[in-house]
Order: structure tokens, then sequence, then C-alpha cells
């Protein structure tokens, strides 16, 4: 592996990062990876990220747009491609800031130590819109990557083209029926009000624990069973963790994860948020609740914790390098794209 990594170029890298924390944290663990390789490397993404990028070593360097604004314009919309009329301006708006940072993200200093920055390759995940157009202008090698299918397939439909139909159920409503699921199925629960404010303004019975912000990878090894919106690292941590999984999707790609839970056999069908009741809600946790679907669920967690899903993208990143120059061309570490 020594010899690997000493065959491979250092590359000044930029990764170019928009989304919810969920999006970020998988190219959190690509840019420590990466760094391991001697790559350096700066993780550009919204500024709400700064703290959670910086304390694990990586650089960092603010993007334009505000993820809540995007996802509470999806949540009204139910859709992701297809924001509501009344919510154009404002993604427009969000999304001209995030154009307009990109190419600074790749060519300017580092904000606090003004240490020189010119990227020599980029990685950047689909939403990075401009991104094809920044590597070009910069005459770079750039590589998409997404935790998300994106090429075309005949085995389900695009992602990002479902939506559940009209919601949300007021918090105050919603958690009444948490609750009372709880306690017609005899469970304790921990509830995190995300962004819908769950468990806010609500008389809570000493069983069950609002906690808020709390890393899934810590949180949910001590848990039996997780019920969640579907996001693509909220459905990781889960099956790592080997915890039965309840899906409940508003929109995008957490109707395939909360499929592939199903028929993977490790939670019900996903219970779009239109159509979650008490009784629907109370027979998703009975399902959990089986000892085979616990079995399952744990089979799974083995599987996926076998895997290097880190190694394989950065294997790819190597693999799809163009030929770097010759030795006694003194941009010998630069790369021709």
């Amino acid at each position: 592996m020594n010899d690997c990594k000493n065959k491979i170029p250092k590359l000044k890298i930029a990764l170019l990062v928009v989304g919810t924390r969920g999006d970020v944290q998988p190219f959190l663990a690509l840019a420590l990876r990466l760094q391991e390789y001697g790559h350096y490397v700066r993780l550009a993404t919204h500024s709400q990220f700064h703290g959670f990028v910086k304390s694990v070593g990586v650089d960092f360097y603010p993007l334009g747009g505000d993820p809540r604004i995007m996802a509470e314009c999806f949540v009204r919309a139910r859709s992701i491609l297809l924001p509501r009329p009344g919510d154009m301006a404002l993604q427009r708006k969000q999304l001209k800031a995030i154009i307009e940072s990109l190419l600074p993200a790749c060519t300017q200093p580092d904000p606090v130590s003004g240490e020189p920055f010119t990227a020599q390759a980029i990685i950047a995940n689909p939403p990075a819109f401009g991104s094809k157009d920044i590597a070009e202008a910069l005459d770079v090698p750039l590589h998409i990557m997404f935790t998300v299918p994106w090429t075309p397939t005949r085995a389900f439909p695009h992602p990002f083209t479902q939506r559940a139909g009209r919601p949300l159920k007021k918090s105050e409503k919603l958690t009444a029926m948490i609750l009372e699921a709880l306690k017609k199925t005899g469970q304790r629960g921990i509830i995190d009000p995300g962004w819908g404010d769950l468990g806010t303004n609500v008389d809570i019975s000493d069983d069950v624990f609002v906690l808020s912000d709390c890393p899934h990878d810590w949180l949910f090894p001590q848990c039996y069973a997780v019920v969640h919106h579907g996001g693509p690292g909220t459905a990781a941590a889960g099956v790592k963790a080997g915890c039965p999984t309840m899906v409940v999707p508003f929109c995008g790609d957490q109707f395939l994860w909360g499929e592939i839970m199903h028929h993977k056999g490790v939670g019900p069908a996903p219970i779009p948020i239109p159509h979650l009741t008490v009784e629907s809600l109370s027979k998703a946790i009975t399902f959990m609740l089986q000892p085979q679907v616990k079995s399952r669920a744990m089979e799974l967690a083995e599987s996926i914790n076998a895997e290097d899903g880190v190694g394989a993208a950065v294997g790819a990143f190597h693999r799809h390098l163009p030929t770097p120059f010759s030795d006694q061309d003194p941009s010998a570490n630069l790369l021709h794209y």
C-alpha cells in the first residue's frame, strides 16, 4: 500500500459539497482518507459546517447557500427537482450564491491562514452546480461523487422524481402520534426534534427522552430500532448499527432507501408522511421488534461494516486521474487534463 501511495502525485484537491450534514459527513471521511495519501484537501461547504469540518483536521472553505432554507423549500414542494412557484425566487437566490462561491473555493487562499490554494483536482457532489464549468476553466480533472444513485438504470426510477403528496401534520400532532404509538407498543423512545421541532411544546412522559443534534454513530448502536425520514446518511448509520429501520419519506431518494430497507427484510414498507397514523406506526414498531428482523439487521450490519466504501471512492478517484507529466518537467506533480 505504501508503494501505491508513493506513486500517486500529491495534489491540492477541492471537495465541493452542497447539502445537509448527511451530505457533508461522507465527504469528510473521504477527505481524511485522501490526506493519508499525502494530498492537500480543502472541503468547501456551507458555513454552518465550519466547526464540524475543522474538528477532525480538514481545511474548510465556505460555500454560499443555506442548506436549511433549501431543505425547507424541498419539504414544502415535496420534491427536490420541482420547487413551488412561490419558492422559485428563493431557490434561484440560493443557487446563485452557491455557483458564485465555487471558483473562490478552488482558487482563493485560506481565509484564516492566508496560505495560497489553487485546486489541481476537484471532487464534487451533483448539487454543487457549476463544478464542471470551474474544472474546465481551471483545466483540472473533475470527479463527481454522490451518496445517491445518479446514473440511469431500469432497476428503479430516478430517486429525486418521487414525492409523498401533501403532508409535514404539525409538530405537536406528529409528536402526539409518536408518543401514543410508543405507549401502545409498550416501548421507550428517544425523539430528535430535528428541523420539524418534534417533542417541543408537548408534555413528554418519563420513558421518552428528547435529544437534539446527537451523533447517530453513537446513538443508534444503543437503540433497538430507528424511525427516520430516510436520508442516505441517517439510513447508513442505522444499518451499520444493526437497527431495524422504518422510513417515513417525504421526497427524493428517501423512498428508495425505504424500499431497500424493506426489500432487505430489516424494516416494514416505508410509510409516506401523509399516511402515517398511530395505527400504522404501531404496526411498524411491532414489525421491527420481531427477533428475525433484528437478526437480519445484524447480518446486514456485519456485511456493511466489512466494506470499505471510502477506500473504493479513493481508488476510483486515483484510477481516473489523467497521466502525469514526465519526471523531467518542472510541473511533474501537476496533472494534464
